[in-house]
């Protein structure tokens, strides 16, 4: 039974809206994001529904959208009844720019989302920290908000930006060290990869963190679910590697799978054809899902490793 929607089939938040009659995926363009309607999203990827009083009404159900494809924003809707009805609330985030050029890149000002690139937020998850974790995939990164972000929107200013708590850098550019048995294009400084193997593999030293969740997960509804989320489970859409970060130190340990043999992509069990969402449940179950030529989701099993989890 259709209850609500929040945003508008057809239209888009963009200072250019496409013709009458013209398909709005092809003409949002990325590039004339509007950032400012309370009732229009323009392409949001992804989406997390809070079950805990929202920080800033006290009231269940806000729902925070990673508007982020046409849009570099997160905005919030709260629901006074239930979830019959949304409201527009506040919102944070806005297009980096470095030296007034619109930018992709670790340097981007915190708070900010990549310009270009898709995906910008591309994801938003919330942890039981109370926290909001946002995908700023063009720049390699993952920033963490506080749920109250955005609480100070005015007429005056809409979109005030909101300083991250922490942004977590991910790819050999931040320093990271992922373990050896992973290859990795381009990572020279812990493998040698033959010019073979280097075909077989989509490395990329950037454009990591297309979606994440964590591991152990909380469950609201399951009255044993764990609460210690230890792992952050962080897909790598351009690598084709879902990452094990540990949470406490932001550092990667591990992964699941790897791009695949010649040819890659690859489609045996355990290689990732486009990876791009990632989902885990109360058991420890790890779901990662594929797209474009993937078109499948895998399931992951615990198994305890040398990292103690």
């Amino acid at each position: 039974m259709y209850v609500t929607q929040i945003g508008t089939k057809g239209e888009c938040d963009t200072t250019t809206p496409p013709a009458p009659g013209a398909n709005p995926f092809t003409s949002c363009s990325e590039t004339t994001d509007a950032n400012t309607s309370h009732t229009l999203l323009n392409e949001p990827p992804d989406m997390a529904v809070d079950p805990l009083p929202d920080p800033v009404t006290g009231t269940r159900g806000s729902v925070y959208i990673a508007d982020g494809y046409g849009n570099h924003r997160i905005v919030v809707y709260t629901t006074a009844d239930g979830g019959q009805t949304y409201t527009y609330n506040r919102q944070w985030g806005t297009t980096c720019m470095i030296n007034g050029v619109p930018s992709n890149s670790q340097a981007c000002p915190a708070g900010t989302f990549g310009a270009t690139g898709g995906g910008h937020p591309h994801c938003t998850v919330l942890g039981n920290d109370g926290n909001v974790y946002a995908c700023d995939r063009p720049n390699s990164r993952i920033q963490v908000f506080d749920r109250s972000c955005g609480g100070l929107s005015t007429a005056d200013n809409p979109q005030p930006l909101c300083l991250p708590k922490k942004i977590i850098n991910i790819g050999l550019n931040a320093g990271q060290t992922p373990p050896s048995n992973v290859p990795v294009v381009g990572n020279n400084a812990f493998q040698s990869v033959t010019p073979e193997d280097a075909a077989a593999i989509l490395g990329s030293l950037t454009t990591r963190a297309s979606d994440i969740d964590f591991w152990p997960n909380v469950d609201y509804l399951a009255t044993k679910s764990p609460t210690s989320q230890n792992v952050i489970v962080d897909v790598d859409l351009n690598n084709d590697n879902v990452w094990l970060i540990d949470k406490a130190t932001a550092t990667v340990f591990d992964a699941l799978g790897v791009c695949g043999i010649i040819p890659c992509p690859g489609h045996n069990a355990g290689h990732f054809a486009y990876s791009h969402t990632a989902a885990v449940d109360s058991k420890g179950n790890i779901y990662v899902a594929e797209t474009i030529t993937g078109r499948r989701i895998q399931k992951f099993v615990p198994a305890k490793s040398s990292h103690g989890y």
